[in-house]
């Protein structure tokens, strides 16, 4: 509805947009060689492109007939449904579950609260199932070690909230930014694609700072605030072993995980053999291209 609003701002006021597009796309971006930005000279096309006012009859015909093309054709749309159909899969058959109550059941408890806000941030991974699933595996863990429940939730919602877009993995997020930045970038230079694991260094980093900074806000200033208040109020509460044991895996998790990783295993090193052995199916060879001296090209 506000798009369709503003595009019917847009018609009476009747704004106009001029196509200009740089000389030389390559140079965007580049240094010279006293490392000051190439100068890039920007030339009308003379294209010109005027709002359509989508609150006319015409305009809500197009909308809507349009509505279902204009879906399938999003760039991301079959990158995110491939996810998410493996991540729903090991979410139901409880997997993810079974793996996160893992790492927990092995860390100290000093190193509690950082293990949670880490794993809140690595969650993203799995899209938004650390929402559903951690929060209250966090509490329960806390509350079978004496600590208070309502801190680690708070402790694994913020990693889980707070570093959505950080990770030490490229997440399934990635190629779809990636897609959409590629759209963007290819008004100016049709040839440019935006590499799904650009800010992979970032990420990286992200994910220490964040997992460090959320350890001092849980620890020193939440569950101190916590640490007086009765166990109602979410405060500690007394320990109770039959806490503890319930976040234990039974033997039939432990075997279903042994197996999965196996499986895992298996696949991925098939896959990186696939890739790196020259004549495999998905080998890619780098060849100097014909049409531009000293540029690699990939051939398939």
């Amino acid at each position: 509805m506000l798009v369709m609003i503003a595009s019917a701002v847009a018609v009476k006021s009747g704004w106009v947009v001029h196509e200009r597009l740089p000389d030389h796309a390559a140079a965007l971006g580049q240094a010279t060689s006293d490392g000051t930005p190439a100068e890039v000279e920007w030339k009308e096309t003379g294209r010109t492109f005027e709002a359509n006012n989508i609150l006319t009859r015409d305009g809500l015909f197009w909308a809507i007939s349009s509505m279902v093309e204009n879906f399938i054709n999003f760039a991301p749309l079959g990158i995110v449904l491939v996810g998410m159909l493996g991540i729903g899969i090991a979410e139901r058959t409880g997997f993810i579950g079974s793996a996160l109550k893992a790492m927990l059941m092995v860390v100290p408890q000093k190193l509690l609260t950082p293990a949670m806000v880490f794993l809140g941030i690595m969650s993203s991974m799995t899209s938004d199932a650390g929402y559903i699933i951690l929060p209250p595996l966090a509490a329960a863990l806390y509350k079978a070690v004496g600590r208070a429940p309502l801190a680690g939730l708070a402790a694994v919602f913020a990693g889980v909230a707070a570093g959505f877009n950080a990770n030490l993995a490229i997440t399934s997020l990635e190629p779809m930014l990636s897609e959409l930045a590629t759209k963007g970038a290819q008004v100016i230079d049709p040839a440019y694609e935006v590499n799904p694991a650009c800010n992979w260094w970032f990420m990286i980093a992200s994910t220490i700072v964040m997992t460090g900074v959320g350890w001092f806000v849980a620890d020193v200033i939440v569950e101190k605030r916590l640490a007086n208040k009765p166990p109602e109020e979410g405060g500690p509460s007394p320990v109770d072993a039959s806490d503890l044991e319930a976040q234990r895996l039974s033997p039939d998790d432990k075997r279903a995980l042994k197996i999965a990783g196996i499986v895992f295993a298996i696949a991925l090193t098939t896959v990186i053999a696939l890739v790196n052995i020259p004549g495999s199916p998905l080998y890619t060879y780098q060849i100097e291209s014909p049409t531009k001296a000293g540029q690699m090209i990939t051939v398939e």
